[in-house]
C-alpha cells in the first residue's frame, strides 16, 4: 500500500489525540470552591463578533467583550478588509452555533486586558470544554501567544499540531 492513505484513520487518529487532550480538562462550571474568584468570572454570550471574539453578559453585572486567550482566528471583520479571509466565515459561524446564548465560565490570565480594552479569557462551556482548544481542534484558528498570557501554551500547541497533523481546516491548504 505505499503511497495510499486512509484520509478516516488519520482524522480518527487526530480525534483521539485532541479527545485525550480534552478529557484532562473536565471542568465544572459551579465547582469554584478551590479557585481564585479573581481570576474567574461566569456570564452569558450576547454577541459573537467573529471566531475569537465576543461579548458576555457578567453575572455579576456588566457587559464585557472578549478576547479569546491564545488563539488567532482569520480576519472576517476589519477595518480595511475587503473580504473575509480564507475559513474566517467558518470560525464565526461555528462560535455562534457553540456560544451563543451559552452560559460560559470565564478563566483569565496574568493580564486581564489588552491594549485595546478588551477582556483576555479562556472560555469554558457548560459542559467543561474549553472553547479555545475547540477551535484548535477543528482548524479553526492558530495558537498566539503574547506573554505572560501562556498559562496553556504547551497544551494548544500539542492540539494545533494534531490539527495540522489532519489537515483540518486552516491547515487543510497548506
Amino acid at each position: 500500500m505505499t503511497g495510499n492513505f486512509n484520509i478516516e484513520s488519520i482524522i480518527d487518529a487526530a480525534v483521539e489525540s485532541i479527545s485525550n487532550a480534552l478529557e484532562d480538562q473536565e471542568v465544572n462550571l459551579d465547582s469554584e470552591a478551590s479557585e481564585d474568584n479573581g481570576s474567574i468570572a461566569y456570564g452569558k454570550v450576547s454577541y459573537i463578533v467573529d471566531g475569537d471574539t465576543l461579548d458576555v453578559i457578567l453575572e455579576e453585572g456588566g457587559k464585557e467583550r472578549i478576547r479569546i486567550l491564545m488563539v488567532d482566528t482569520p480576519e472576517t471583520v476589519k477595518p480595511g478588509l475587503k473580504e473575509p479571509e480564507p475559513f474566517g466565515p467558518e470560525a464565526t459561524e461555528f462560535a455562534k452555533a457553540i456560544l451563543t446564548d451559552q452560559r460560559v465560565k470565564l478563566e483569565f490570565d496574568k493580564e486581564r486586558y489588552d491594549r485595546y480594552g478588551r477582556t483576555l479569557a479562556y472560555v469554558y462551556l457548560e459542559s467543561g470544554e474549553m472553547y479555545n482548544e475547540m477551535l484548535l481542534a477543528e482548524g479553526l484558528a492558530h495558537v498566539v501567544v503574547f506573554k505572560p498570557n501562556n498559562k496553556y501554551e504547551q497544551r494548544f500547541r500539542e492540539i494545533e499540531k494534531a490539527a495540522q497533523d489532519a489537515r483540518i481546516g486552516i491547515w487543510s491548504t497548506q
